[in-house]
């Protein structure tokens, strides 16, 4: 979503960081950064379709089926920052989730390898 008050760029780099891959190579850093992305994407439109009101759904389906990328769509964001009460606050708990899941299975990776 673009109009976001958070840089998931900025979030997938600090996570990296966290998870102790800032020492791998630019390639397989930046592969890692795509996929954090794609996963933040995926988790916030997946909270924020849980999180819409039942009588809201529709005008959502609406608007995301007639956008050609509804994650970054002003009319879309817009829809949804105001529908869900807080959202701001629950993207930024659900992200800080995902970053918690993926530094906890980092580090049982580094352990299963040690």
């Amino acid at each position: 979503m673009q109009n976001q008050p958070y840089n998931l760029s900025e979030f997938a780099d600090s996570v990296l960081s966290a998870a102790g891959f800032a020492q791998l190579p630019d390639a397989a850093q930046e592969e890692f950064k795509q996929q954090i992305i794609a996963e933040a994407t995926e988790r916030i439109g997946l909270m924020a379709l849980g999180e819409l009101p039942e009588d809201q759904l529709k005008e959502y389906e609406r608007l995301a089926t007639t956008s050609k990328d509804p994650a970054n769509d002003s009319a879309v964001n817009k829809f949804i920052v105001n529908a869900i009460p807080d959202f701001e606050k629950k993207v930024v708990l659900t992200l800080k989730a995902y970053a918690l899941e993926f530094i906890e299975e980092a580090q049982k990776a580094r352990q299963g390898n040690s």
